[in-house]
Order: structure tokens, then C-alpha cells, then sequence
């Protein structure tokens, strides 16, 4: 998977969520859905309200501006 992948996914999730009136949203993402969430939650912080990650691996591939939204 690419980095485009989960830039790609975390889009589609905010314009869903737009679409669909949701200002504001929990997210829960396991393995590569945890990689789709915190892209989500780095690039849209006002979209999320909770993040909860497991199985997401360590983060090394996290772009380095957006690993420090996550800490």
C-alpha cells in the first residue's frame, strides 16, 4: 500500500461525512483502517471527536507533519 492509499480513503471518509451532515465523528481503525483514521484525524482534526487506533504499527510510515498531531 501506498501513502496515497490511505490519503485517497481519509478524503472519501470526510466528503461522505459532509454529504451526510456529520460534523463530528468517533473514529476506530484496526491495522491499515487505523492508518485511514489517523490520516483522517491529521488532515480533518475538527472532524474528529475520538480516535482509537490498534494494530497500526508504529508509525514510521506517518509523514512526519502529521505524526506530531498524533502524539
Amino acid at each position: 500500500m501506498t501513502q496515497l492509499y490511505f490519503v485517497s480513503a481519509a478524503r472519501i471518509i470526510d466528503h461522505l461525512l459532509g454529504r451526510l451532515d456529520v460534523e463530528r465523528a468517533a473514529f476506530v481503525g484496526n491495522s491499515m483502517g487505523g492508518y485511514v483514521v489517523a490520516e483522517l484525524a491529521a488532515l480533518n482534526p475538527h472532524r474528529a471527536r475520538r480516535v482509537a487506533l490498534t494494530g497500526a504499527g508504529r508509525g514510521d510510515d506517518c509523514r512526519p507533519a502529521h505524526r506530531e498531531h498524533l502524539l
